[in-house]
C-alpha cells in the first residue's frame, strides 16, 4: 500500500491522533513517510496541508508554519473531536517557531481568533464582552469546545513570553466569568491551562491562589510536567509556608536549587548571592521579582516563631531578641529597618498583633499569633 493510500484510509477512519503523528517537526519516521508520499493522491485538505509540512520540516521557519495553521483553520469544516490532535500538533509547531516578539504577537492575534470562534459561540457571549485587541476575523468555522484549555494554554504562554499580563488577565477574566464545569477536554490540556492561571495568580501577588492552582497541577501531572514547574511549585509553597522535602530537588532533577534551599530552610537572610545564581532560571519562570521580594518577610515569620517559643512571655516578645537572632541568620539591617519590617508582616497578617514600640516588645494574639498562609495577598 502506498503512503498515501495509508493517509486516505485514516482520514476515513477520522484517525486524528495517527495522522497528527506526520505534522511532527522533528520526528525520523514522519520525515520518511512524508518524502516518498505522492501529495496529490491525498484527499483535500490534507494533499496541500501535508506538503506544506514536508518542506517546514526541511527548513523550519515561523511563516511557513503560521501558513500551514492559518491553511488549516480556514480549511477544516468538520465538528467532530477527531481533528484535535492535528490541530494542537499543527499550533505546537508554529508555537516553537515563533521566537521574535513580532512573531510571537502576531501568532497570539491568530490563537485569540480560533479562540473566538471556538468559545464565544458556544457561551453565547456578545462581541462587545470581548477585549478590544481580539480580532474579529474568522479563520475557522467549526466549534470544538474541547480545545479550548489547551488554546487558552498556548495565549497565556504567548502573552507572558511578551509580558503582556493585561490582556492574559483578561483572558481569565472571559473564563472565570462563565460556567466550564461541563467542558470536556484533555486532563493534559486543563493541567496547564491551570499551570498558566497560577503563575498568572503569582504574578499578580496573590500567592494563596496560585500556590493552590500549582498545586493542583503537580499532584495530577505526569512527572516530566513536574520536572519542569517544580521552581514555581517550591516558591509558592514555601512563600505559603511549607517547606518541600530536600530529596524533592533529586526527584525532579532541581539539584542547582540546593544552595538556596538550604539558606531558605535554615532561616538565613544571606541569600542574595544564591538568588542571583539562579537569576535566568526564575526569570523563565517569573518568580524572581516575587522572590527578591517577598522571601525576607517568610524568612522573618520563621525567625520570629523561633524566638516566640524560646523567650515570649505572656504573649510579649522583647524586640532585642528578633534583632539578634535575624542578625545571627546573616540579615544586613539596623535595629530601627527590622522594626520597620516587624511592622510590614503584621500589616500583611503573617503574624498577628501589635508593636509597642516604646516598651520595645512584639505583643502577639492570644489566638493563632502565626496563622496559616491560606489567604496571602501582597
Amino acid at each position: 500500500m502506498e503512503i498515501s493510500e495509508g493517509i486516505n484510509e485514516k482520514i476515513l477512519q477520522r484517525d486524528g491522533k495517527t495522522i497528527s503523528k506526520l505534522f511532527k517537526l522533528k520526528c525520523m519516521i514522519a520525515t520518511r513517510n512524508l518524502s516518498v508520499t505522492n501529495f496529490s493522491k491525498v484527499h483535500s485538505p490534507f494533499s496541500l496541508l501535508l506538503f506544506h509540512q514536508y518542506d517546514l520540516i526541511k527548513s523550519p521557519s515561523f511563516e511557513k508554519s503560521l501558513n500551514i495553521f492559518l491553511q488549516f483553520t480556514s480549511s477544516i469544516k468538520e465538528e467532530d473531536d477527531w481533528i484535535n490532535p492535528i490541530f494542537k500538533k499543527i499550533a505546537f509547531n508554529t508555537l516553537i517557531c515563533c521566537n521574535e516578539t513580532q512573531n510571537i504577537e502576531k501568532y497570539a492575534v491568530q490563537l485569540t481568533n480560533v479562540f473566538k470562534q471556538i468559545y464565544f459561540k458556544k457561551e453565547n457571549i456578545t462581541t462587545s464582552e470581548v477585549n478590544s485587541n481580539f480580532s474579529s476575523q474568522k479563520n475557522i468555522i467549526y466549534e470544538q469546545k474541547s480545545l479550548v484549555f489547551y488554546i487558552s494554554a498556548m495565549i497565556f504562554n504567548l502573552y507572558f513570553k511578551i509580558n503582556n499580563y493585561r490582556l492574559a488577565d483578561n483572558l481569565l477574566l472571559i473564563l472565570e466569568n462563565n460556567n466550564n464545569k461541563n467542558m470536556k477536554s484533555d486532563l493534559q490540556d486543563i493541567l496547564l491551562f491551570n499551570y498558566y492561571k497560577g503563575m498568572l495568580k503569582l504574578y499578580r501577588n496573590n500567592i494563596s491562589q496560585a500556590r493552590d492552582y500549582i498545586n493542583y497541577v503537580f499532584k495530577n501531572c505526569s512527572k516530566k510536567m513536574r520536572n519542569r514547574i517544580f521552581v514555581p511549585f517550591f516558591i509558592v509553597n514555601f512563600m505559603t509556608g511549607k517547606i518541600v522535602k530536600e530529596k524533592s530537588l533529586e526527584i525532579y532533577k532541581c539539584e542547582y536549587l540546593k544552595p538556596l534551599y538550604k539558606k531558605l530552610v535554615n532561616c538565613r537572610f544571606d541569600f542574595s548571592d544564591e538568588l542571583r545564581n539562579l537569576e535566568n532560571i526564575f526569570l523563565k519562570y517569573n518568580v524572581l521579582k516575587i522572590s527578591e521580594y517577598f522571601l525576607d518577610y517568610i524568612i522573618l515569620r520563621m525567625n520570629l516563631i523561633k524566638v516566640f517559643k524560646l523567650f515570649c512571655v505572656d504573649n510579649k516578645l522583647e524586640i532585642f531578641y528578633v534583632i539578634e537572632i535575624c542578625k545571627m541568620n546573616g540579615i544586613k539591617l539596623d535595629g530601627s529597618d527590622i522594626t520597620t519590617w516587624i511592622l510590614n508582616i503584621i500589616d500583611k497578617e503573617i503574624v498577628k498583633g501589635y508593636l509597642s514600640i516604646s516598651k520595645g516588645v512584639i505583643v502577639f494574639s492570644k489566638v493563632n499569633p502565626f496563622p496559616k498562609l491560606d489567604n496571602l495577598v501582597f
